[in-house]
C-alpha cells in the first residue's frame, strides 16, 4: 500500500496462488490519477497491465505512481494516457506534452487567464531550462573531476614505479640525491613512496631503538596512571591542603596532560585522531614516549598535527624515530623552544623574502599592520599540515625534506601568492580569515608546486637560514642536522 496526496496504490499479490489472474494488479483510488470523469473515485480503479509481474515496491506522488519491479515492462509508465479533453479537478490543460508532466490546477480557483497562462508557461519553461543548464554544468565538472583524477592516479602510478625501479635502488641513506632524484621529488612523492623515503632521508642519528621507544613507553604508561589516580583524589586533596602546596610550576613531563585534549583536534574531518579512532591510541603513545624522551621540552601544541601525518603513511615506532628525530633538527627544535629571538630572526627571513618576490603584497601587510607572528609560527610548528589540505601537506613535508628549512619559507611565499588577489582587498581582519581558510583557496596540486618551486631564494636570504641554524648549534644546543635532510646550499 502506499498513499499520496491525493491517491491511494495498492498491489495484489499471490492472492491463492501465483499463478491467479489478479495476482500483481494495481487498485487505484484517488483524485483523477488516471483522467476518471467523475472525481473522486469511490471504487477502485484496477491497472491489469502487472498482472504477472513480480513487483517490489509502488510510491505515491501528486500525479505520478512508481513501480518497482524485478523485470523490465516496456509500457511501465504508459498506464496515464494524456488527452486532449479537459477533465474534471484538472484545468488548462493537465498534460503538457513538452515536458511529458501533468498540470494541477485546484478546482476551488477559477481558470486562468490566457496572459496568466502563458507567463506560467514561460516561467516553467524558464526553470526547465536553468534546471538542464545546471545539471550539463555538473554533468561536465562531474566528468572533468573524474578526468583529473585518472590522471591523476595515472601519473602518481608512473612515478612510483619510476621511483621503486630505478631511483630508490641506487640511493643510500644519508647521501646526497642525484639530479634526476631530485627532479622527481620536487614533483612530489607518491604515498606509497613515502614509506620507505621519508624514513630513509630523515634518518636515525639518535640511534632509537625498539626496546627505548618500549621503555618511554611504558614510562608514559605509568604516568598515565598515576595522573589518572591523582585526578581522582584531587579534590579530596585540595580541602586539606596547605595553601599554595599545588601551585608548583609543572614540569615538562607532566604535560602529557594536553595530549588527549589535543588530538581530537588533529585533523578532525579525518576522524583516525578520535577517540574511538583508529589511529588514536598509536599517536598518543608516541606523544607522550616522546615527552618522556625529551623531558626539557615535553609536550608541545602543534606536535600532535607532526606525529599524526608521520602516523597516516608509517607504523608507530618507525613514526617515533622520525619524529624524535625531526624535531631533533635545529630548524625545528629552535621552533619549539619558543625563544623569541629565534621566532624573530625567522619572522624576518620571511619578511626579507615576501619583499624579494612579491613587494607589492608586503608593502600591501605593512600598510594595514598584518605580521608574520599573526600566523606564520603556526604554519611552521605544525609544518602546514594544519592549515593545508592533507594532501598538500604531505607535499610541503616532500620538499622540507629535499631542501630543509628554506621549503617552509617558500612554501609561506607561495601560499600568499596563490592568495594574493584577495588578500590585497582585504584589510588585517579580512587576510587573516583568507589564511585560516586555505583549503577553500589552494585545492590543485600541480598550481601549488608550480608556486612553491617557483620561489628561489636569493644569496642574502640563503645566509640567514645557514646563520640561524650554525648559531642555534653554537650555542650549546643538542640539535643536529637529520641524515637526508640537505642544507639549502646543497639544494640549491
Amino acid at each position: 500500500v502506499a498513499c499520496g496526496p491525493f491517491h491511494t496504490a495498492v498491489v495484489l499479490k499471490h492472492i491463492s496462488s501465483p499463478n491467479d489472474a489478479s495476482s500483481g494488479a494495481i487498485l487505484l483510488w484517488g483524485w483523477n490519477i488516471l483522467r476518471e470523469k467523475d472525481p473522486p473515485m469511490r471504487t477502485p480503479h484496477r491497472i491489469p497491465r502487472f498482472v504477472g509481474a513480480d513487483v517490489q515496491g509502488i510510491v505515491c506522488g501528486a500525479h505520478y505512481l512508481l513501480v518497482s519491479m524485478s523485470q523490465p515492462v516496456r509500457t511501465l509508465l504508459s498506464f496515464v494516457e494524456p488527452s486532449d479533453e479537459p477533465s474534471n479537478g484538472l484545468r488548462n490543460p493537465p498534460w503538457d506534452s513538452e515536458s511529458g508532466t501533468l498540470g494541477y490546477r485546484p478546482v476551488n480557483l477559477p481558470p486562468k487567464s490566457e496572459g496568466e497562462a502563458r507567463k506560467h508557461e514561460k516561467e516553467v519553461s524558464e526553470m526547465q531550462r536553468s534546471l538542464r543548464r545546471r545539471h550539463d554544468e555538473a554533468t561536465r565538472l562531474r566528468a572533468a573531476t573524474r578526468r583529473k583524477g585518472d590522471s591523476r592516479e595515472s601519473r602518481l602510478q608512473k612515478h612510483c614505479q619510476i621511483w621503486l625501479t630505478e631511483l630508490l635502488p641506487q640511493w643510500a641513506a644519508g647521501t646526497q640525491p642525484s639530479p634526476k632524484m631530485i627532479r622527481h621529488w620536487k614533483q612530489g612523492l607518491p604515498p606509497k613512496v613515502r614509506e620507505v623515503v621519508w624514513p630513509r632521508a630523515i634518518g636515525n642519528i639518535l640511534r632509537i631503538t625498539p626496546d627505548l621507544f618500549r621503555i618511554k613507553v611504558a614510562k608514559a604508561e605509568e604516568a598515565r596512571r598515576v595522573n589518572e589516580a591523582r585526578a581522582r583524589d584531587m579534590v579530596v586533596l585540595r580541602e586539606i591542603a596547605r595553601p599554595g602546596q599545588f601551585e608548583q610550576d609543572p614540569s615538562r613531563e607532566s604535560t602529557i596532560a594536553c595530549i588527549p585534549l589535543d588530538l581530537p583536534r588533529t585533523f578532525p574531518t579525518l576522524a583516525f585522531f578520535q577517540e574511538d579512532g583508529p589511529l588514536y591510541n598509536d599517536c598518543r603513545t608516541i606523544l607522550e614516549a616522546y615527552t618522556f624522551y625529551r623531558p626539557d621540552i615535553g609536550y608541545v601544541q602543534g606536535m600532535s598535527y607532526i606525529a599524526a601525518l608521520l602516523l597516516i603513511y608509517l607504523p608507530a615506532y618507525p613514526a617515533f624515530v622520525c619524529l624524535c628525530n625531526i624535531m631533533n633538527s635545529p630548524s625545528v627544535l629552535g621552533l619549539y623552544r619558543l625563544e623569541p629571538a629565534a621566532i624573530a630572526q625567522r619572522h624576518d627571513i620571511f619578511l626579507m623574502l615576501l619583499g624579494h618576490h612579491y613587494p607589492v603584497l608586503r608593502h600591501h601587510f605593512d600598510r594595514i599592520g598584518l605580521m608574520p607572528e599573526m600566523f606564520l609560527l603556526e604554519w611552521f610548528l605544525t609544518m602546514y599540515t594544519k592549515c593545508l589540505p592533507l594532501d598538500l601537506a604531505s607535499l610541503v613535508w616532500d620538499l622540507y625534506l629535499l631542501e630543509s628549512e628554506a621549503a617552509l619559507y617558500k612554501v609561506a611565499v607561495a601560499i600568499l601568492h596563490l592568495c594574493s588577489d584577495k588578500l590585497v582587498r582585504e584589510d588585517a581582519e579580512g587576510c587573516q580569515g583568507v589564511l585560516r581558510d586555505l583549503p577553500r583557496h589552494i585545492v590543485e596540486e600541480e598550481t601549488f608546486l608550480n608556486a612553491v618551486n617557483s620561489v628561489t631564494l636569493p644569496a642574502s636570504v640563503q645566509k640567514e637560514v645557514q646563520k640561524l641554524e650554525l648559531e642555534f648549534t653554537a650555542a650549546g644546543s643538542d640539535a643536529y642536522p637529520v641524515p637526508g635532510v640537505w642544507s639549502t646550499a646543497q639544494s640549491g
